[in-house]
């Protein structure tokens, strides 16, 4: 992979970015009702909050990648993930997509960042699941 800077990526950067940072705005504000609500008749401890808050995130991007291809905020934001021959993703890939994806945020997001550094707006994530956002 080149790593050469381009900033022809940048609109493709921030629009993933504020597809991220919508889908989990939508996931914790879910969540906090949803707990809220609980609340008056369960008891949570921390560790519970946290399992549970992490399944509603799976369940959310699995769901939503293998019905439609995209989140939310990638449909609002009108673009949606393939697999590199613009199939539809396996859970599978799926998977390899979310696990790749949290270890592309560990050190300062730099997995992201290498959307700005290759001619394709690839994403470390995109590399190692082999998928590919494309406009819609």
């Amino acid at each position: 992979m080149d790593l050469t800077y381009s900033k022809e990526n940048w609109p493709l950067f921030l629009r993933r970015l504020g597809a991220y940072c919508i889908d989990n705005f939508l996931i914790y504000f879910a969540s906090l009702i949803v707990f809220l609500i609980l609340s008056f008749f369960i008891t949570f401890s921390e560790s519970t909050i946290t399992t549970s808050s992490f399944m509603m995130f799976l369940v959310y991007y699995v769901f939503m990648y293998k019905k439609y291809g995209y989140t939310l905020g990638k449909k609002w934001l009108k673009i949606k993930v393939v697999n590199l021959d613009n199939s539809a993703m396996s859970y599978k890939t799926i998977f390899y997509r979310l696990f790749s994806s949290a270890v592309s945020m560990l050190i300062l997001a730099l997995g992201y960042v290498l959307i700005l550094f290759n001619k394709e707006g690839f994403a470390l994530h995109d590399k190692i699941s082999k998928t590919k956002v494309v406009n819609i």
